[in-house]
This record gives structure tokens, sequence and C-alpha cells, in this order.
């Protein structure tokens, strides 16, 4: 892929920090620039059309130099961030290609890439910060709203933080938990400083004034996310603002900033969401991604996960109320009420309409619908507060798709689980060995894991940990 420079910026210090670079490596800075382009089928412009116009469109307007600095310069801090991510992407898989996990059939090829990626720049997060302040300061202070020399300069930021040894310890850390299966699967994360009153929805049915949306010091709850572009820049990671208005869900209207959640679809392929891929079958690399991207967007609060996998009807046992007790249990979120009482927010506090949905998502492979089911009850923690490893969470899923009949669930199991989330009591023993045995059982249906017995044990354990915090 050739080179492009804008000749507006020629005879200036990011001509010579480009031309620094070695003339390959100006193919990627382009590759990264365009982003979700390049995955689109039909592109008619050539490459210099196509990066002469997007440079046009990815400037920033007048209007963004009047918001507070503190707010813009987090939004800018985020954009170079993420461009320095598709960079050490880039050259993880230049430099130590060989060296990563293969791909999973069917899924996204960075996968693994990613996740090492991610790993890496969280362990160099003080100097990684100490190098973006730096340049979205000179930004600001020269007021350079062009995002692709802010490209070329996440590159000399990423080229050099980047150490063979430090990716291949990543790699080598990746290695040690990773399980590898059989079912496709991918997680969106949402994640918002304001909680559940970040859609549009939920804010304006508990209306308390426009001040109360810029709680959120940090991003005013994600209202500038298109005027800093955000959507092109978080490609890689399927970004987009879930804002819970649907006549308008991928419209952007600058006149109308309504803020929501920022979420990664890591199943995301395009911007209207038509395209799909799951991301990986290999739930180790799953949960991993998902641990250092919490870390990596570390000034946005986690929120709530939808993990996605694909359907394989098997066993077909009926789930009772009991058992989705457990799921909750083990991933839904008990704490203290309006009222001060202890409850089950998911569904106490009516964030989720559902527990596990089928959806029709058309592959970016075969270009074929495949039928996957959503998991979206889980509350989605940081590091550090979650009281045990995702992948026991991540497994229990699976084993409950294989084992248990997945359909729209049933009214009474709705009515049976908001009774009990507005004052959530212990399951008893043989409710939790039953479901174990069962989520067991569905996991050698599916036939990719090894000691399930010890997987057995370390479930029940969790679920007699987790509900210590309920009343018997």
């Amino acid at each position: 892929m050739p080179g492009y420079f804008p000749p507006q910026f020629t005879d200036t210090f990011y001509e010579t920090v480009y031309e620094s670079f070695h003339p390959q490596e100006h193919g990627l800075i382009c590759q990264e620039f365009l982003g979700v382009y390049l995955r689109r089928k039909t592109r008619p412009d050539t490459f210099e059309q196509s990066m002469r116009k997007l440079d046009r469109r990815l400037r920033l307007r007048p209007s963004a130099w009047r918001i507070d600095a503190t707010v813009a310069k987090n939004y800018l801090n985020l954009v170079m961030r993420h461009y320095i991510l598709g960079a050490t992407v880039m050259f993880t898989k230049r430099h130590l290609g060989l060296e990563l996990p293969g791909p999973s059939a069917g899924c996204v090829r960075d996968s693994a890439a990613i996740t090492v990626a991610l790993r890496f720049l969280n362990t160099h997060r003080t100097e990684l910060h100490q190098q973006i302040n730096a340049t979205v300061e000179r930004a600001w202070h020269e007021r350079m709203g062009c995002y692709y020399i802010l490209c070329v300069m996440a590159f000399d930021i990423a080229r050099k933080l980047f150490s063979r040894k430090g990716v291949q310890r990543a790699i080598s850390e990746l290695r040690q938990r990773m399980r590898p299966g059989n079912t496709p699967m991918g997680a969106e994360l949402e994640l918002s400083n304001l909680g559940q009153f970040a859609p549009m929805d939920i804010r304006f049915a508990n209306f308390k004034g426009p001040a109360y949306w810029r709680h959120d010091t940090r991003f005013h709850n994600m209202q500038y996310y298109h005027d800093f572009f955000l959507d092109q820049v978080c490609w890689r990671l399927g970004g987009y603002l879930d804002h819970h208005i649907t006549w308008r869900k991928y419209l952007h209207l600058p006149i109308f900033r309504v803020g929501g959640f920022f979420e990664y679809s890591l199943v995301r392929l395009d911007y209207a969401r038509k395209r799909t891929l799951p991301f990986t079958r290999d739930i180790g690399l799953l949960a991993q991604v998902v641990e250092e991207l919490m870390e990596f967007v570390h000034d946005v609060t986690p929120f709530s996960m939808h993990v996605n996998m694909e359907y394989s009807r098997c066993l077909d046992i009926p789930a009772t109320l009991e058992d989705y007790k457990c799921l909750f249990i083990l991933g839904g979120d008990f704490g203290p009420g309006p009222d001060g009482h202890l409850m089950e927010r998911r569904i106490g506090r009516d964030e989720i309409r559902g527990l596990a949905h089928k959806r029709q998502h058309r592959s970016g492979r075969d270009n074929l619908l495949h039928t996957v089911v959503e998991f979206s009850f889980i509350r989605l923690l940081p590091r550090g507060q979650q009281s045990f490893p995702l992948e026991v969470l991540l497994m229990c899923l699976k084993g409950f798709l294989f084992a248990f009949r997945t359909r729209k669930e049933d009214l009474n199991v709705i009515a049976g689980l908001t009774q009990w989330s507005g004052d959530p009591r212990r399951v008893p023993a043989e409710t939790i060995d039953r479901f174990c045995n069962h989520v067991i059982d569905g996991l050698a249906k599916e036939g990719s894991h090894q000691n399930l017995a010890e997987y057995r044990e370390v479930l029940r354990a969790t679920l007699h940990q987790r509900q210590k915090i309920l009343p018997e």
C-alpha cells in the first residue's frame, strides 16, 4: 500500500516524524487510518482519493476547540490510545506474527494480536500516558485537528514503546490461560460513568436537568462521541455509541447530542452491524481481552457485558426459575437498592428486557445467517473487583447453552425472577448441584474441554461463595 501525507503539513515537524518511518510502515499508517473502509465489499475510490476524502472528513470542527479544555483533551487522549493500539497490533503481527496463537476457524483473524497488544500497552500504562499527554497538549496548543497527523504521531509513540521481549512475554501469558473450544463467541461491553442513567430513555424518565448529564466530568456522558469521530477510530474493537434511540441508531446529528453507553462490540464488522464475525472460540482468550479492555479504557466505568455464542441445539433440558437464579448468582449484580435493601439490580432496576435472546447474525465470512444466543444479564466489573476468574462464568454460559432449551423466556420465570430480585435469597445446595451437573453435561456435549470434573467443583464452590452475601 503506498503512502500519503497531507500537503498542508509539508516542511513541518510532523513531516519529519512521518519521513522517519520505513516506506512499508507508511502503508501500515494508511491502513490503520482507513480503518473500517477496508472491510467494505465495494470501494470504488482509488487509494489516493480514499485517503484525501477521509483526511478532509476527519478534521475537528472549530466548535471542538470551544468545548471545555479538560473534556476535549480526554477525548483526544482516547483517540490517541486507540490509534496506538492499532499501531501496536500491526507491529506485533509484523515482527512476531509467527509466535502468535493461530486464529479460531471462522473468527476474527487478529483476536490474539489485539489481546497481546492490549496486555502489552497496559503494562506500560504510565509511560504510554506521558507520551499521549505530551502529544495532546501540543495538538491542543496548535489547534491541530487533523486525524491523519494524530495517527502518524500514534505510530511514533507505539514505535518507541514496542519491545520484542515485552510482547513475547505478553504472548506467553496469553497462551497460559487459553482454553480452545468449538463454539464461536464474542462479547459486547457497555461502559459509562453515569451507569444506568447513560441512555437517553432512562435519563428522560428520571429527568433532573441537563446539568445532571455532566456529572460525568471526563466525557459528559459521551455527548461528543461523534464530534471526535470515535466511531471511525474504534473500528478495530467495533466501537459505537449506544443511546437506546432506535429511530436514529446509526444516524449522527451534531445539533442533537444525546450521549449514551460507550460500547465495544467485538463481533461487529461495519457501522450498521449488518455483518458480524465471532471474536474467538477460545474462552480464555475472550476472558483476557475483556479484562484488558476494561483496564485500557480505565477512565470510562464498566457497566455490563453481553456474551454472544453461536447456537447449537443439544440436550434441550427445560430451564427452571432456579436455574436462572444460579446464573444471576454467578453473573448478576447484588447491592443496595433505592430503599437501601439488598436487591439484584440488573432485573430489579429494569436494566434488561430478557435473559438469553436468539438473534440472526450475518457472517462476514460466508455471508450466511447464523443463529446466535446473547446472554445480556451480566454485570461488568473492573479487574480486581471480580471475585472469581471470568473463565468460570464463560464456561458456565457455554454449558448452559448446550444443556438447556434456549427460547423466549416463560413469563412465569420472568415474574419469578423479578420478585426474587427485590428480596434475593440463597438457593438450596441440591439446586446448585443439579445446575452444575446439567452445565457439565452441556460442556461434555460440546466436546472440547477436558477436566470437567475439576471445573464442576470450581463452579459449585464459586456459586456457594457468591451467594454468601444473600440471606437464607
